[in-house]
């Protein structure tokens, strides 16, 4: 049974990326059905290790690090696949008293605010897009030694929200309130719960205020939403904010994460950006001077910072401010910090000291902290240098 709902998954998730385009946002075009087939078939032919767009990762399955299953808007499917067997935990799903949408029927004198996705015990659970984790439930509704995760994200208008992601296993030193967490990455697993099946609850709030009725309702409050929205239509209507990656989490071989130079990142508690300049930290002293950091027309914004572990931060030397525009690596090049792809093409590299370093896995990009949603497409990519590959 778990053999075949790999195949499943597999198979899902081949399906999206021959299907959908990732949102890419005005510096770069969108990708084609042409170029997902270009990818599948010949994934970077000169550097078979390197991470691709329209690749997934040797592990993909229901114990993935990371997942590439979007929506056509850009938000993460929490289960890394498209579709799952109705439960009776559906989007205001009723008991079998006032049931209407079919059998089973949900809990007796309740009806449900949010939907259940059937799941194995160890399944991975990822977050939908770069958030930060605001609260835990512990109830003992969720089953034993499961929790509710809620997360605060953003949507491209600016309006923020909060998924509900429950009935999940945690390791509760490392994801807690305050912690930032990044789209398409595994924070959590899904737990045990005998009395409905084992699934992970997933519900959105557009209150960001709200942390009651996170599951369920009585009937005679019946057809009060306390401010939940059918998740799965909303995140494939709306589209998320770009930036807010975050590394925090992010331990390769237990080490800390090694961001190439030309990276924008800042903490958790501080809204100061630097840049990492040949192994230092530099502190961009204004909005204007990172709009322009390598002069006008060769600059970032903050979609472009990553926020990075407080002791990556401190390991890092300090380096003069950054108070005039940084030297050029190229008049025809793209800056130190951009990710780029060749026009058509699927690999992605980052351009650290003129050279064009390309990711070694998915993992290593949505684990460091990038987004897809931040890749320029340009037309010289083979000019670059190549440089060492990105872990």
């Amino acid at each position: 049974m778990k053999n075949k709902k790999l195949e499943i998954a597999l198979k899902a998730m081949l399906v999206v990326l021959m299907t959908i385009n990732f949102p890419i946002s005005s510096r770069a075009e969108q990708f084609s059905l042409k170029e997902f087939e270009l990818a599948k078939a010949n994934i970077s032919q000169n550097k078979p290790e390197a991470f691709c767009i329209g690749s997934f990762p040797a592990k993909f399955g229901i114990s993935a690090p990371v997942t590439f299953t979007q929506t056509g808007t850009g938000f993460f499917y929490p289960l890394g696949v498209t579709s799952w067997t109705k439960t009776g935990g559906t989007w205001l799903g009723r008991d079998r008293w006032y049931d209407t949408d079919g059998a089973p029927a949900y809990f007796d004198g309740y009806y449900h605010l949010g939907v259940d996705m059937p799941a194995n015990v160890g399944d991975s659970v990822f977050t939908i897009t770069n958030g930060r984790v605001v609260a835990i439930n512990t109830s003992s509704d969720w089953g034993a030694g499961n929790v509710a995760v809620l997360v605060q994200h953003t949507l491209s208008n600016g309006q923020q929200f909060l998924a509900v992601y429950a009935h999940v296993v945690i390791d509760a030193n490392v994801i807690k309130a305050g912690v930032w967490l990044s789209g398409g990455v595994r924070f959590a697993k899904v737990g045990s719960y005998p009395p409905g099946g084992n699934h992970l609850h997933f519900a959105i709030i557009t209150n960001i205020n709200q942390r009651g009725s996170l599951g369920r309702a009585l009937n005679y409050d019946w057809p009060k939403q306390y401010n939940h929205v059918d998740p799965v239509g909303f995140i494939r209507a709306n589209s998320p904010k770009c930036g807010d990656g975050s590394s925090v989490l992010y331990r390769p071989n237990g080490q800390m994460p090694n961001h190439p130079d030309g990276t924008l990142f800042k903490t958790a508690t501080s809204g100061t950006v630097y840049i990492k300049y040949y192994g230092t930290k530099r502190a961009i002293t204004s909005a204007s001077r990172l709009y322009e950091l390598y002069g006008p027309g060769r600059g970032f914004d903050f979609r472009d910072v990553i926020i990075i572990a407080d002791d990556q931060f401190n390991s890092l030397a300090r380096g003069a401010d950054v108070t005039g525009p940084l030297p050029n690596n190229g008049y025809y090049f793209e800056p130190n910090g951009r990710l780029i792809r060749q026009r058509g093409g699927s690999e992605i590299s980052i351009v650290s000291n003129g050279q064009r370093r390309p990711f070694a896995s998915g993992e290593a990009f949505l684990r460091l902290g990038y987004s897809l949603c931040n890749v320029a497409q340009v037309d010289n990519y083979a000019s670059y240098p190549v440089g060492p590959p990105i872990n």
